[in-house]
């Protein structure tokens, strides 16, 4: 009898523990969510106030390619914007920042192209061949191993 109550000890103990390990773990994940989604907005507001800069002086430039790619950036802007309301998982609010970079991107070789800059490198281009890494997380989709 008296093993048996401390094997239910033991059990519960453990059982306890596990609990709060993975209470915390998942409040730790909520937080940081938090934060990503909140640097998100941030950048968010950043790539609106350099749209709004841009918009004047590509109507004044009056070059069709210019209009089009400065249309194209702020689409990708406005579709980030709807989607960042339904992001909810880390992976969802990392797929956003790898479109506001890219589109981005995109606003600053504008930029440098109206001032006669040479543009900004492409940020998120990335030599995978070789490596282990798959942006598909996991779906097969990835270069050699």
């Amino acid at each position: 009898m008296i093993e048996l109550l401390v094997l239910g000890l033991i059990a519960g103990g453990g059982a306890a523990i596990g609990l709060g390990y993975t209470s915390r773990k998942k409040r730790t994940r909520v937080l940081h969510t938090a934060d990503a989604r909140d640097d998100t907005k941030a950048q968010l507001r950043a790539m609106s106030d350099l749209i709004l800069d841009l918009e004047p002086r590509i109507v004044i430039a009056n070059r069709p390619g210019l209009k089009a790619r400065f249309a194209d950036a702020s689409r990708t802007y406005s579709t980030v914007l709807e989607h960042a309301e339904l992001a909810v998982t880390g992976h969802e609010i990392a797929d956003l920042r790898i479109e506001i970079a890219k589109a981005r991107w995109k606003l600053d070789v504008i930029d440098a192209e109206l001032d006669g800059r040479p543009p900004p490198d492409e940020p998120h281009r990335r030599d995978n061949s070789g490596s282990a890494w798959d942006s598909t997380r996991g779906t097969g989709g990835g270069g050699p191993i």
